[in-house]
């Protein structure tokens, strides 16, 4: 039953056994609603979006865990370029892995707009960056690629669920099939899932 229902009922005293009693009356004269079971494919979808939000989460936990040791290394790269998952900076962190330590030389493994920061990118690649910054720069990289890897699997697995869903919802009067599937495609698109998909007490549904 849904619990917001039992709340807004009136006439109830609070203790555990006067509950399960009132419970019972409630449910015994219908003035209850039962709770919402989403169908199984809207479950399903459920189990992968959440996951998903869980390990995007994760990495960009990773990022954060990533950007501080190189702030710890005097490396402000961040402060010039818009992220550190660029292309550039990626370049620039492989070969301050591999052992580049030289401003000039990272500087010009810059692409596109980035060419143009090059007096910006030297003084921000100017720092300490040693060989235990190497190490943990590339376990710290290795986590962030295994969950790009793992993300972009379940990304893949929720297109094919949505796809599926207008199917198994039939085909209405006008010939369509299933009402909305590029409305939950648009939906879950972004960073995060959309709120009926994460809350255990939603109706499972996209709102029309």
């Amino acid at each position: 039953m849904n619990a917001r229902d039992v709340k807004n009922v009136p006439g109830r005293s609070k203790s555990d056994k006067l509950d399960s009693v009132w419970l019972a009356k409630l449910t015994e004269r219908g003035m209850l609603r039962p709770s919402f079971v989403p169908p199984s494919e809207i479950r399903e979808l459920r189990d992968y979006t959440r996951l998903r939000t869980d390990l995007t989460r994760d990495r960009t936990r990773y990022w954060s865990r990533l950007e501080k040791l190189l702030e710890d290394s005097l490396i402000k790269v961040s402060s010039v370029a818009s992220s550190l998952d660029t292309r550039s900076v990626r370049d620039m962190l492989e070969a301050l892995i591999a052992g580049e330590r030289d401003p000039a030389v990272l500087a010009g493994l810059a692409r596109g707009k980035m060419k143009a920061k090059r007096a910006a990118l030297i003084e921000a690649l100017t720092g300490w960056f040693d060989d235990h910054h190497a190490e943990l720069a590339r376990m710290l990289l290795d986590q962030i690629d295994a969950l790009t890897a793992q993300v972009e699997r379940l990304t893949s697995r929720i297109e094919e669920l949505i796809a599926a869903i207008p199917a198994a919802r039939g085909v209405d009067a006008g010939g369509a099939t299933g009402p909305g599937r590029e409305r939950l495609r648009t939906r879950w698109s972004g960073r995060r899932s959309p709120a009926w998909m994460r809350s255990p007490g939603s109706a499972g549904i996209p709102p029309r």
